[in-house]
């Protein structure tokens, strides 16, 4: 289970000095390894600087493609774009700040990361896999992703230019409950 009332006091606890209001700021969380689709990222990141998006992406978390990541990084020019924070004990303040989060991994279980989104009621893309899309439907709370560079730009392009989309999908996620014991409930069909 998640405290999801510890997730909001820990929101709360500092404003993120990276982040500024000046730019479209992009989070992304989790482990740097292929299953999260960080090199799928950073092409879009790429595909987003060449149209012109102003924004920043921040990357929050370690693992074992960091140099592999960060040589990518290098490659593209996105050095000042795409941006390697590492660990932090605290990812809440930037997930809360932030004005988009993006969830692009190739696979996993249900994501932990995704529910924390929605609990700090963020606008959101993810990949188009049966888990992720268990919690975010395409065009109410989030936008699916297919998985790759090119529509992944496109759905993040589609949410910087359209101020009304970004706040109808805001909007959804706050009227949503979070609600732990439909959950439980999936799990027991199973």
């Amino acid at each position: 289970m998640i405290n999801l009332e510890s997730i909001l006091k820990k929101s709360t606890e500092f404003y993120p000095k990276e982040l500024k209001k000046s730019v479209f700021n992009i989070v992304t969380v989790g482990r740097l390894t292929e299953q999260k689709g960080y090199d799928i990222s950073i092409k879009a990141a790429k595909r987003l600087r060449d149209e012109k998006v102003h924004f920043k992406w921040f990357a929050i978390g370690n693992g074992k493609d960091r140099r592999k990541l960060e040589k990518l990084i290098r490659k593209f020019n996105l050095s000042d774009r795409f941006i390697l924070l590492g660990r932090r004990n605290n990812p809440y303040p930037y997930i809360k700040e932030c004005d988009l989060f993006v969830l692009p991994s190739r696979h996993e279980g249900y994501s932990v990361a995704l529910v924390e989104a929605r609990a700090l009621e963020k606008c959101i893309v993810t990949s188009n896999f049966p888990a992720n899309m268990e919690q975010i439907k395409d065009g109410k709370n989030g936008l699916i992703s297919k998985l790759n560079d090119e529509d992944l730009a496109r759905c993040i392009k589609d949410i910087y230019l359209n101020p009304e989309l970004k706040s109808k999908l805001e909007k959804n996620v706050i009227q949503e409950k979070i609600n732990f014991d439909d959950q439980i409930n999936k799990l027991d069909e199973i």
